[in-house]
C-alpha cells in the first residue's frame, strides 16, 4: 500500500514523507490496521537495510499512529488524547484562519462545552490575557455548574499552553466579533480531520486527558474544566499508556 501511494519516483522515505502518507489514509478512511501493517512492513525494510535513524520510530511518527488508532477505536473520540494537541497540529487545523477553527482551538485550549464556547465568541463571556500573571483569564456569565447564576472565572496558567497553542488562542481571540457559527458547520469541519464519529465535545475529552497525561493534579483538572465533582471529571480524563490505550484500573 505504502509503494502503491509513493509511486515510481525514487524518492527516500523520510519522518515528513511517512507522516503525510498517514494523513492522507485518515482523509482516506482507511483503518488503522492497514496503515499499521505498512508501518510494519517499513520497519523490516529499515531493519534488513541496517537504517540508523529510522522513520517508523520517530515520536512524532508514533504519536500519529496512536492518535489514529484512538481516534478509530472510541465513539467521539473520548479517550483519544494523550494525543488530541498533537493530532489538531500535524492535520492542520493550528494552520487553518477560519472562524470554526477559531471555534475548535478555544474549546480545547480551555476544556469549552458547546454553549460556553458561543458565549465567548458572541461576547457573552470572555477570556482575558493576563502577562502579569502570566496567565488566561476564562469569564463564563453562565455554566452549567454555575448553580447560582453569577458567572465563574478560571485562572488558566500558560504552563498549559505551548508556544504554538497560546499563540493560536491569542489569534483566534483578536477575532472574535460577536458571531459564532453554527454546531452543524463545526461538526462537519472536524469531521473532515478525524472522522464522522468527532464531536465539538470530544475537544473537551481530549484536553482533559493531555493534562491529566501532562501530570495536572485531579483536583486542579477538576477547577480547570469547572466540574462538580471529581468523580465527574473522571468520566472525561483518561490516563493512557505510553501506546496509548487506557491503563488496567482506567478499564472498568
Amino acid at each position: 500500500m505504502f509503494l502503491r501511494w509513493v509511486g515510481e519516483d525514487q524518492v527516500p522515505v523520510t519522518v515528513d514523507l511517512f507522516k503525510q502518507f498517514i494523513l492522507d489514509c485518515i482523509n482516506a478512511d482507511m483503518s488503522y490496521g492497514q496503515v499499521a501493517h505498512a508501518r510494519s512492513w517499513l520497519a523490516f525494510v529499515e531493519k534488513q537495510c541496517s537504517r540508523a535513524i529510522k522513520v517508523t520510530e520517530d515520536s512524532s511518527v508514533r504519536m500519529m499512529m496512536r492518535g489514529y488508532c484512538n481516534i478509530q477505536k472510541e465513539l467521539a473520540f473520548e479517550r483519544t488524547m494523550p494525543v488530541t494537541r498533537g493530532m489538531l497540529k500535524q492535520m492542520g487545523i493550528f494552520g487553518n484562519d477560519s472562524k470554526i477553527a477559531d471555534m475548535v482551538v478555544l474549546g480545547y485550549a480551555f476544556l469549552l462545552r458547546w454553549s460556553e464556547a458561543v458565549s465567548i465568541l458572541q461576547g457573552l463571556s470572555a477570556v482575558g490575557h493576563v502577562p502579569g500573571a502570566r496567565s488566561f483569564m476564562l469569564y463564563l456569565n453562565r455554566s452549567k455548574t454555575d448553580v447560582r447564576g453569577q458567572g465563574t472565572s478560571t485562572r488558566f496558567a500558560w504552563a498549559h499552553f505551548d508556544q504554538a497553542l497560546k499563540a493560536r488562542v491569542m489569534q483566534a481571540l483578536e477575532r472574535i466579533d460577536g458571531t459564532a457559527p453554527d454546531s452543524t458547520k463545526v461538526n462537519s469541519f472536524l469531521w473532515r480531520f478525524f472522522g464522522d464519529r468527532a464531536r465539538f465535545h470530544g475537544m473537551r475529552h481530549g484536553r482533559a486527558s493531555d493534562l491529566l497525561w501532562a501530570g495536572l493534579s485531579k483536583k486542579d483538572l477538576q477547577e480547570l474544566g469547572r466540574w462538580a465533582t471529581v468523580k465527574a471529571m473522571t468520566l472525561y480524563a483518561h490516563r493512557l499508556s505510553e501506546d496509548g490505550f487506557p491503563l488496567p484500573e482506567e478499564r472498568k
